[in-house]
C-alpha cells in the first residue's frame, strides 16, 4: 500500500511539473505591457477586482493563429488580462483587438460597444457565437468610494468592489455591440431589422422567452440555420 501511495504521489508530482512547463512558454515582449498597476485602490477595500483571483491555465491567441500557453486571469476593475510568469511576476497583455485569451476554455476578446452614446473598446466573454452573431458578457468590477456615517447611530461604509455584469449582442465582428437584457423584447430589438420577424416567429414556435443565455444562443443558431 505504501509503495502504491508513493507511486501515485510521484505521478501527481510529475504531472504538476509537466503542466508548469507547459505554461512557462514566454510570450513575445511585443504583446506585454509593464507590470501590474495597483495605484488608486484603497488599502482596506472590501471585495475583489477579480471575478476569480486565482490564475487559471489558458492561452493567449494572437491574430487568431499564434497560441501561447499561460497562467491568466481577468481584472474587471482595470479591464485587463493579467499573466503570471514562471518567476511569479505579473504582467499585463497589450490591449489590442488582435490579441485575445482563452481562460478555462472561455474566450475573452476585445469588441467595440456603445457606452452612454460613445463608441468604446473593451474585453468581453463570448457566451455564444453563431455565424455573424455573438452573445457577449462584459464583466466589469466597479469601485464604490467609502462613505462616512450619516449619524452617530450609523456606521462608516468602507470602499468596496461591486460586480457590474451586462450582456451585449453583436452582429458581425467589426460591428458595434449593443447592450441587452435577457428578455425577448430587448434581444429582438437589438437584432438587425431583417432578422426581427424571423426571430419573433422562432420564439413563438419554440416558446422562448429569451431569459437565459441558452435560449438566446439557440435563437442565434436558428437564425443562421434558417436564413
Amino acid at each position: 500500500m505504501r509503495l502504491l501511495s508513493k507511486t501515485i504521489f510521484s505521478a501527481i508530482l510529475l504531472q504538476a511539473i509537466i503542466v508548469n512547463a507547459q505554461v512557462s512558454v514566454n510570450l513575445p515582449s511585443a504583446y506585454i505591457q509593464n507590470q501590474l498597476d495597483e495605484s488608486g485602490i484603497p488599502k482596506n477595500v472590501v471585495g475583489s477586482a477579480y471575478d476569480t483571483e486565482n490564475f487559471k491555465y489558458g492561452s493567449v491567441l494572437v491574430k487568431g493563429s499564434e497560441s501561447y500557453k499561460a497562467l491568466l486571469r481577468y481584472n474587471g476593475f482595470r479591464d485587463q488580462i493579467e499573466m503570471k510568469s514562471s518567476d511569479n511576476s505579473i504582467t499585463v497583455l497589450m490591449k489590442r483587438n488582435y490579441i485575445s485569451a482563452r481562460i478555462n476554455n472561455e474566450l475573452i476578446t476585445i469588441r467595440k460597444f456603445e457606452d452612454e452614446g460613445r463608441e468604446r473598446q473593451g474585453y468581453f466573454s463570448v457566451i455564444a457565437q453563431h455565424g455573424d452573431f455573438e452573445l457577449l458578457q462584459r464583466r466589469q468590477i466597479i469601485l464604490k468610494e467609502a462613505q462616512q456615517a450619516s449619524s452617530s447611530y450609523a456606521k462608516d461604509k468602507p470602499a468596496r468592489f461591486e460586480k457590474d455584469y451586462n450582456y451585449y449582442l453583436q452582429y458581425k465582428e467589426d460591428g458595434v455591440a449593443k447592450k441587452v437584457r435577457l428578455s425577448k423584447k430587448s434581444v429582438i430589438d437589438a437584432l438587425p431589422a431583417e432578422y426581427q420577424d424571423k426571430a419573433n416567429a422562432l420564439c413563438k414556435e419554440n416558446k422562448w422567452k429569451l431569459k437565459t443565455e441558452a435560449e438566446v444562443g439557440l435563437l442565434l443558431q436558428k437564425l443562421i440555420e434558417t436564413t
